[in-house]
C-alpha cells in the first residue's frame, strides 16, 4: 500500500496519478475531499488519533502536507511530531516533498550541500523540519528521503507564483506578471517531474537519509519564459515586473499561500536549483521545458 499524506493538494495529486499510473494500491489521507477523486484511490480524512492505523499496512508514505500558510509556525512541528509517532515501528519508508526556503539568499546554484541562511522564521523552520526527520532516520526511527523543489507549475498548483491564475492571465490577457527583476534566472519544477521523482525515492532504498534537488529543464529569466510562451501560444506575451506595492497588497489578502514579499529576494537574485546529484543517481530526466508548459496550458484551457 502506497499512502499519500495531503493528497488534495498539487503534489499530493500529482503523486497519486504517478503512483496509479503504476496500478499501486493507493490510500490518501486529506484534511478535505478534492473536488474531483480519483477512481481506484481509497480516500480517507485527516485524523490524529487515527493515523498509526491508516499506515499500518504502507509500503512508502509520501508526505505532501502543508498547513495553511499562515500557520505553519503552529501546525507543521505537530503534524510531524504526530507522524513520526504513527510511524513507530512501522517498516515504511517516508518521503517527504520539501522547498527550498530554509537557503535564504543563494551564494551559487543551490546544491544540497548550499549552507541554510534564512532570516525568514518559515525558513529557519523548514530547516528545523527537515533536520528533524534526517535525525529520525540515522537514529533508526524510520526510513526518510527528503525531495527538495523549487518554485512549483503545473495545471493544479496553487501555492506558488507561477500557479493557476499566472497561466490564465497569461492566456487571457497575454501578460506575464512577476514578483521580481524580469532579468534575473530562476528555476520553475514542473509539479509531475517532482511526483516522479519521489516514486523513484520510494521505491527502495538508495535515496535514505538524504537530501535530494529535483532536476529541472526550465531556468530562465521571466523575458525568456515570455518568449517560450508566446512561441507556444503563436502570439506576443509581454512580461511585466509587479510593482512593490501590488505585491504588499496582494500578501495582505490572504494567508493560505506564501507571501510574494516573503519570496521577493529569489525573484531578484539568480534561483538557481542544482538538481545533478538526483540526476546522476536515478538517471532522471526531467520533462522537456517546451512540453511541461504545454501540458500545463493545455489542462488550464480545459478546466478554465
Amino acid at each position: 500500500m502506497q499512502v499519500v499524506l495531503g493528497a488534495s493538494g498539487a503534489v499530493g495529486q500529482a503523486v497519486i496519478r504517478e503512483l496509479m499510473a503504476r496500478n499501486a494500491r493507493v490510500k490518501a489521507i486529506t484534511l478535505k475531499m478534492p473536488a474531483a477523486v480519483i477512481p481506484g484511490v481509497q480516500y480517507v480524512l485527516f485524523n490524529p488519533g487515527e493515523l498509526k492505523k491508516h499506515l499500518q499496512d504502507a509500503q512508502t508514505v509520501y508526505h505532501c502536507a502543508a498547513p495553511r500558510y499562515g500557520r505553519w509556525v503552529l501546525d507543521y512541528p505537530v503534524l510531524q511530531r504526530q507522524l513520526l509517532t504513527a510511524l513507530q515501528g512501522s517498516k515504511a519508508t517516508l518521503v517527504y516533498a520539501d522547498n527550498l526556503l530554509m537557503y535564504g539568499v543563494p551564494r551559487a546554484p543551490l546544491e544540497e550541500t548550499h549552507p541554510h541562511g534564512t532570516e525568514q522564521a518559515r525558513g529557519r523552520l523548514r530547516s528545523q523540519l527537515a533536520q528533524g526527520l534526517l535525525t529520525a532516520h540515522h537514529e533508526g526511527h524510520v526510513q526518510v528521503a527528503i525531495a527538495r523543489a523549487s518554485t512549483l507549475f503545473g495545471s493544479e498548483v496553487h501555492s506558488s507564483w507561477t500557479n493557476v491564475d499566472f497561466f490564465q492571465e497569461v492566456l487571457k490577457k497575454s501578460t506575464l506578471r512577476w514578483p521580481g527583476n524580469l532579468q534575473k534566472p530562476h528555476s520553475l519544477t514542473y509539479v509531475q517531474d517532482f511526483a516522479r521523482a519521489l516514486l523513484l525515492l520510494g521505491q527502495g532504498n538508495r535515496g535514505m537519509g538524504e537530501v535530494w534537488h529535483i532536476p529541472t529543464d526550465l531556468t530562465c529569466t521571466a523575458s525568456e519564459l515570455s518568449d517560450l510562451l508566446s512561441r507556444l501560444l503563436q502570439k506576443p506575451i509581454r512580461p511585466h515586473q509587479v510593482p512593490q506595492l501590488k505585491l504588499w497588497l496582494h500578501s495582505q489578502q490572504t494567508s493560505e499561500h506564501p507571501s510574494p514579499l516573503d519570496l521577493a529576494y529569489q525573484f531578484n537574485t539568480p534561483f538557481m536549483v542544482d538538481g545533478r546529484k538526483f540526476q546522476d543517481a536515478f538517471s532522471f530526466k526531467p520533462t522537456p521545458k517546451q512540453q511541461a508548459l504545454q501540458e500545463t496550458l493545455d489542462r488550464i484551457r480545459q478546466f478554465r
